[in-house]
């Protein structure tokens, strides 16, 4: 018992900084693996009945007045509209 606790100190004590290196690199891809694949953001729409379709000088604009809450995380919306 005490010769495997002595084997477990020397093979920290020889190969502990690269365990650590190898822990951070690792850590920081599992992180950001959870985050964009695993847990992703949501949207919850609060529908309002306004919706603004006018021409301005950007050209044709479309407001759709409403309330959107991002869930858990930030958010980027991105609206597309085909003609």
């Amino acid at each position: 018992m005490a010769d495997e606790k002595q084997n477990l100190l020397t093979f920290f004590k020889e190969n502990g900084i690269l365990l650590l290196a190898i822990y951070g690199v690792v850590q920081v891809w599992i992180i950001a693996l959870w985050k964009k694949y695993i847990k992703k953001g949501k949207i919850r729409i609060f529908e309002t009945g306004s919706l603004e379709i006018g021409y301005s000088a950007f050209g044709p604009t479309i407001a759709v007045n409403g309330t959107l809450r991002a869930l858990r995380y930030y958010v980027t919306l991105v609206i597309r509209v085909r003609s």
